[in-house]
């Protein structure tokens, strides 16, 4: 079963935090079930045993997702975006699933007892799948991709999207110079010498999938500029279809994916997968402001 999963945290101030790892739709393996309810999984990462607890939600409120995203904004709130239908079509619908953070003065788990609430929100302006959704510091959602559609003429920019909240409508972000168009885009969120920076991977789409790397740096709310940052050895990810993301002490690391994408319908050879790649992002000593890779 495909899922995401995101951190949530109690209280972040202090030292009672709850990490809780949350999972979300999916499909089965052969991709034939189609279910009338979409299930909700989320574990409490407690020591010395983990919990884990369910809910299962009518598809009527919560659709089946495939290949969607879903968000922490805050402690008891996470939003899904976009994704993949039973039909293997493109959908633009968003939801808000949160939980009620009265019972948190109790057992600092005791409100992962409750049934999520599963509401909708600002659907997106397009349909969108293979996309990337991240959190910002003030709270705001920025989802970069394109639509995905088979047979779909190729745009040649990505479009970016930013919901300062839930209540809000999508607004669209203008970058200088735009961000090209990609496959299987993932992104994560950093502070670069005090500067809130959006690091994108992705595959252009092109004959020839060339992998880049972006930086994203916001300067207003709906407008920002983008910078490409070259892989500068041989140790560049190969791909990013199932590729993993992550950042610590101004390192980022690609971890996972696999050289054959579904879309390429080759799979007369084995499947290849990338090595880890780490990279540093801080800024060199010659005050360039270029990123670099080891």
């Amino acid at each position: 079963m495909c899922a995401v999963q995101v951190p949530l945290r109690r209280d972040v101030s202090t030292t009672d935090n709850l990490d809780v790892l949350v999972t979300v739709g999916g499909r089965s393996e052969t991709s034939m079930i189609r279910g009338s309810t979409t299930e909700i999984w989320w574990c409490a990462l407690l020591r010395p045993q983990p919990r884990w607890f369910r809910s299962s939600c009518s598809s009527s409120i919560l659709p089946s997702r495939t290949f969607h995203t879903l968000t922490t904004i805050n402690l008891s709130l996470a939003v899904l975006t976009g994704g993949i239908d039973d039909n293997n079509q493109p959908r633009d619908e968003c939801f808000s699933i949160s939980w009620s953070t009265d019972a948190t003065t109790g057992d600092k788990a005791s409100f992962l007892n409750l049934v999520p609430v599963v509401e909708p929100i600002s659907a997106l302006p397009c349909p969108l799948a293979f996309h990337a959704c991240v959190c910002l510091k003030d709270s705001s959602l920025l989802v970069l991709g394109t639509s995905y559609a088979i047979g779909e003429n190729s745009p040649s920019c990505s479009r970016v999207l930013r919901l300062v909240d839930v209540g809000s409508q999508w607004e669209d972000v203008v970058l200088k110079p735009p961000l090209p168009s990609m496959y299987n885009t993932t992104a994560k969120v950093a502070t670069v010498s005090g500067v809130e920076c959006v690091f994108v991977l992705g595959e252009l789409r092109m004959t020839h999938r060339a992998l880049k790397l972006f930086k994203i740096v916001l300067t207003e709310s709906t407008s920002g500029f983008l910078t490409e940052i070259p892989f500068s050895n041989e140790f560049a990810p190969q791909c990013t279809y199932g590729v993993s993301m992550h950042i610590s002490d101004d390192f980022l690391y690609v971890i996972g994916g696999r050289v054959c994408c579904p879309i390429d319908k080759d799979y007369s050879f084995n499947l290849l997968l990338n090595e880890p790649v780490r990279a540093l992002i801080g800024i060199d000593e010659d005050n360039t402001g270029s990123d670099k890779e080891e």
